[in-house]
């Protein structure tokens, strides 16, 4: 990083800018406006002695200031993670992150969810929302405050979708063990259509509650659009029924 230096002198007619460090003076060491590059040993040491000396009057005088350096900032978010399952108003996810040299942070998200107990807590929780569970996944960054500059992390939440099966057995197929289409952690509200081979809506519900048992239907491969929330999902199921 580079430090813009401002100096003046009075009763002299000139100026000379010095440094027991090993860092360099632009555009030069005579100007009143400087800029001072610091060289690796100043910035090992964090702080550099800067002198200005007047030149050309009956007794030159001098005077100095001292940079400090700090470190630089880090964060590191934490691992990305899977949360499995689906929206219960219940699940937070604890985070771990690590930040050095930085007095704050901040937690941002991609999603609609909550920070507990807030966003500037290091070691908050955070609590997706409903809308996070109808996404692939979200994003959650931390940004390191307070320090020379911002330095920021991320890590992804990824939802893992439910399980939609591709096959069950009707009663008296399997009687009692796989006589329903069951779409496990299925959330509220989805809609079910399903269709024939022929295009012929054999099943619709606004609610389903993995009650589909292909009643009255052949053994055959079905077509189903399922709807939750904004997202769709498509798919086939074959029923298997006995000879």
């Amino acid at each position: 990083d580079i430090v813009q230096i401002t100096g003046s002198q009075q009763y002299a007619t000139g100026l000379h800018w010095s440094t027991p460090g090993t860092g360099t003076f632009s555009p030069n060491d005579t100007s009143s406006n400087i800029f001072y590059n610091p060289g690796a040993a100043d910035t090992t040491a964090g702080i550099t002695t800067i002198i200005l000396t007047t030149t050309g009057g009956c007794t030159n005088g001098s005077d100095t200031m001292l940079i400090n350096y700090l470190p630089s900032p880090s964060v590191y978010a934490g691992l990305d993670t899977i949360i499995p399952g689906v929206y219960n108003g219940s699940f937070s996810l604890p985070l771990v992150p690590v930040v050095q040299n930085a007095p704050g942070v901040i937690w941002t998200t991609t999603g609609t969810g909550t920070f507990i107990p807030n966003a500037t807590t290091p070691s908050a929780s955070y609590v997706p929302s409903e809308q996070d569970y109808l996404q692939d996944s979200i994003l959650l960054s931390i940004t390191a405050t307070g320090g020379c500059f911002a330095a920021t992390d991320y890590l992804v939440i990824e939802f893992k979708p439910f399980v939609i099966p591709n096959v069950f057995t009707p009663y008296p197929a399997s009687p009692g063990k796989n006589d329903f289409f069951v779409i496990n952690d299925l959330p509220a509200n989805a809609q079910l259509k399903i269709w024939d081979r022929w295009g012929v809506l054999v099943f619709e519900s606004t609610n389903y509650q993995n009650n589909w048992d292909a009643a009255n239907l052949n053994a055959d491969t079905y077509y189903y659009i399922l709807t939750v929330g904004s997202k769709g999902y498509k798919g086939w199921v074959q029923v298997f029924r006995d000879k």
